[in-house]
């Protein structure tokens, strides 16, 4: 845990990774969660049906247990001089909001305030009436004067960087955004809407609103405030504060190997896979433009660029942080909180067409967002959490719309029509174009998993079908597409060339779509 707690736990290596979920949550020194995450030996345990043998894990080994704890809520607020103050709030407690400011003898009630689901609590209300009825984060905000400044930087991104108010003053500087982009091509353009937001977190900045580090989540989020501080804006995740590396406040253990939680990706990338799954999540009217156009991907990935983030009174383990900052989306809830069966077909099916080309490895309920539809009474499901997208092995493909029923629906006609115009080359050009050239191996799977949806759609088979496809069964046994690379490789000499085996593995496909008892 991330208190480096460490308590004995007797289990068998028949247990499943659930049963063991369930048993933490039994123990009295324990606090019952919805959501926990296992980690061990650097990887996560997300396989709830495997057995505790799959994963390896020895006696006497450690396992990092990371959950998000809603009854008793845990604030650090740091001072400017880098005094540290602790607030413990029981969510059943009939104390006002107002009572947090007591243990803070030099910030002032009036400079202090609640945020909950992005809105400013009203200091009047009890905590109970906002945390008993779910599990509602709140994150306590204390004002600090900040100026912020960005400028682009010739094949990085766009920097901003947030300062205290004295220093800026110090300096003569003034508070202002500039346009900047993330790549070193001038024809690429930052949306205005983009611009627009990062000149409203200018201003939240500009009033004393510091990034808030969310307290879910296995890696650093901080939500980024409005002028009024009363709106999150967006969520910034720093690059060195991701699961598993350098500076992660979760107390993850930092990888000895360099790879991620998922296997094929590494440790401080997710920023980048962010920003990639926004880029290459094209509208339904064609290609993602390069001139600033901020059309709703296919999708509906929340837009995404990459900052530079400096704020001396934020939360920060260093001064200065790369990372995503990616619109903050308002919701009912999330998927793992509400049953599939009122889910729309189309939405559920957009979903799994951007996680089959990208090749998701941590799709879950939690990062499937449930909001209203704008433009119909429906609801519509919105994507988020892509850090471990674009891996450059198929061997952590997990996809959780798999057990829901409407990916065993036939793909619309504008879905066909959508994954028909789909280029994997030219996604690659793209995302060049924007200043990240994947790994070859990245690049292979894409390019694999985009002919996949594309030859499976064509044969008429559904979302199911070809997801399946792309998920092991367990842990020592390889996904049918896996198998599929292994044949297409005995098929073509070491030194092929890249057109020729992917015209093998298109035989492979086809041969194996035809196969009435394909094991999917």
């Amino acid at each position: 845990m991330a208190g480096k707690a460490l308590i004995p736990l007797r289990i068998l290596t028949s247990d499943t990774i659930a049963s063991v979920k369930m048993r933490i949550q039994s123990l009295k020194r324990g606090m019952y969660v919805k959501q926990q995450k296992l980690v061990h030996d650097g990887r996560e345990l997300a396989r709830d049906t495997s057995r505790v043998k799959d994963y390896g894990i020895r006696p006497r080994d450690v396992i990092h247990l990371v959950l998000r704890v809603s009854d008793l809520l845990q604030v650090v607020v740091k001072s400017g001089g880098g005094r540290e103050y602790m607030l413990k709030v029981d969510r059943s407690s009939s104390r006002k909001p107002a009572a947090r400011s007591q243990s803070l003898s030099t910030s002032r009630h009036e400079d202090q305030g609640l945020i909950l689901r992005g809105e400013r609590l009203d200091d009047k209300r009890l905590i109970e009436d906002f945390l008993l009825e779910d599990d509602a984060e709140v994150h306590i905000v204390a004002r600090k004067a900040a100026k912020v400044r960005t400028w682009h930087v010739g094949g990085g991104g766009t920097e901003v960087f947030i300062e205290d108010e004295k220093r800026s003053k110090r300096r003569g500087a003034t508070a202002l955004i500039e346009s900047g982009v993330v790549s070193c091509q001038p024809e690429i353009q930052v949306p205005e809407s983009l611009l627009d937001m990062l000149g409203e977190i200018n201003a939240g900045l500009d009033q004393g609103f510091s990034p808030v580090l969310s307290s879910a989540g296995t890696g650093g989020a901080y939500c980024m405030l409005d002028r009024s501080g009363s709106k999150a804006l967006a969520i910034f995740k720093p690059m060195d504060e991701e699961p598993m590396a350098e500076n992660n406040p979760r107390g993850l253990p930092l990888s000895i190997s360099g790879e991620g939680l998922k296997r094929g990706t590494i440790a401080g990338q997710g920023a980048l896979r962010e920003v990639a799954a926004y880029v290459l999540d094209h509208p339904r009217s064609g290609p993602r433009a390069l001139a600033g156009k901020n059309e709703k991907g296919f999708a509906g990935v929340p837009p995404t660029v990459m900052v530079r983030c400096c704020h001396a009174g934020a939360a920060f383990s260093e001064p200065e942080k790369l990372g995503s900052l990616q619109q903050f989306v308002y919701s009912w809830s999330n998927c793992e909180d509400m049953g599939p069966a009122r889910f729309p077909v189309d939405e559920v099916h957009k979903i799994a067409i951007l996680d089959i080309r990208l090749a998701n490895t941590d799709r879950n309920g939690s990062n499937i967002l449930v909001c209203e539809s704008p433009d119909t009474s429906s609801m519509e499901l919105v994507p988020i959490d892509h850090g471990y997208c674009l891996p450059s092995k198929f061997e952590d493909c997990t996809f959780e719309w798999l057990t829901w029923n409407q990916s065993r629906h036939p793909f619309s006609k504008p879905s066909l029509e959508y994954i028909a115009s789909l280029d994997a080359d030219k996604d690659l050009e793209l995302l060049e174009q924007h200043g990240w050239r994947i790994g070859v191996e990245s690049a292979r799977v894409l390019r694999v998993s985009t002919m996949l949806l594309q030859r499976g759609a064509a044969a008429g088979l559904c979302a199911f079908d070809i997801g399946s496809m792309m998920c092991r069964d367990a842990l020592d046994s390889k996904s049918a597409i896996e198998r599929m690379l292994e044949e297409a490789e005995g098929c073509v000499l070491p030194e092929t060339s890249q057109e020729a085996f992917m015209e093998a593995l298109a035989q492979v496909m086809d041969y194996h779509f035809q196969q009435p008892h394909t094991q999917r």
